[in-house]
């Protein structure tokens, strides 16, 4: 799927792969928690744009304080 897509639902996932709609729901959980997509209330949910805007940013923070807490 292209970056930005809204995913189908989780019925339609289970239908479409002959899954539960639990286990659908399971693996959109997975795909959220690392980051991969983002669930908008009422919207649905979509292939993460643009990870490195997200990313980037908190890495540059995480560095920025390690440099501070060893000088």
């Amino acid at each position: 799927m292209a970056e930005g897509q809204r995913l189908p639902s989780n019925r339609d996932l289970a239908d479409q792969y002959g899954i539960a709609p639990m286990t659908a729901q399971s693996a959109i959980r997975v795909l959220r928690d690392e980051g991969l997509v983002v669930s908008l209330q009422g919207r649905g949910t979509f292939v993460q744009e643009d990870a490195h805007d997200v990313v980037v940013p908190e890495l540059i923070e995480l560095v920025g304080r390690n440099q501070h807490a060893a000088a």
